[in-house]
């Protein structure tokens, strides 16, 4: 009987302490060249928002590949999203 307790307690605060700091992060940059053309490198990752963690090395090759090519940064945009409010607010 006390398991039963401990393990709704145990699930209680992961919800109340894990859950609102989970998000998501969003960052996407735009490039254009001189003839006008533009493309968009994007990225998206999820963490516990402790720390800048992007281990995802693709977003900066796209960048650098296009810059290689002529192009240049127009716009870099960066969005984090709480997905545990948004879980929360339900």
């Amino acid at each position: 009987m006390k398991m039963k307790y401990f393990v709704v307690f145990a699930l209680i605060l992961g919800v109340v302490v894990i859950l609102p700091k989970l998000e998501t992060t969003y960052q996407k940059a735009t490039l254009s060249n001189d003839k006008g053309e533009t493309v968009q490198c994007e990225v998206s990752w999820t963490g516990f928002g402790f720390g800048e963690t992007l281990s995802d090395g693709k977003y900066q090759q796209c960048i650098d590949d296009y810059i290689d090519q002529g192009y240049v940064i127009s716009r870099n945009e960066k969005r984090v999203e709480k997905v545990g409010a948004q879980l929360l607010s339900l």
